[in-house]
């Protein structure tokens, strides 16, 4: 299976640069984080897509509409979800795979 390859961010989300040169690496997890953290108008070009999933987190939202905004998300760009865990405490962990 090949891999979607990318510009590789950092935890803070910042470029992650070696030998003065971008880093190249696997980006599907960057990219779902991505989808998640930005809220819908961040693009453009794509007015729908974004999540902002720090303000579920502030919120009183139950784990089923977070899981479902998830899957929405996902779904419409190009994923295969298999599975969603969110804990009481909001960290979540996602099953998901790009359909080619």
């Amino acid at each position: 299976m090949d891999y979607v390859k990318d510009i590789s961010l950092g935890d803070d989300l910042d470029l992650v640069i070696k030998n003065g040169d971008f880093f190249i690496s696997e980006s599907d997890q960057e990219h779902i984080l991505i989808l998640l953290k930005t809220t819908m108008g961040s693009f453009r070009e794509f007015p729908f897509i974004g999540m902002g999933i720090d303000f579920y987190e502030a919120g009183s939202y139950k784990p089923q509409m977070i899981k479902r905004d998830i899957r929405f998300q996902l779904m419409n760009d190009n994923y295969k979800v298999d599975k969603i865990n969110i804990t009481p405490d909001y960290t979540f962990s996602i099953a998901a795979t790009r359909l080619r």
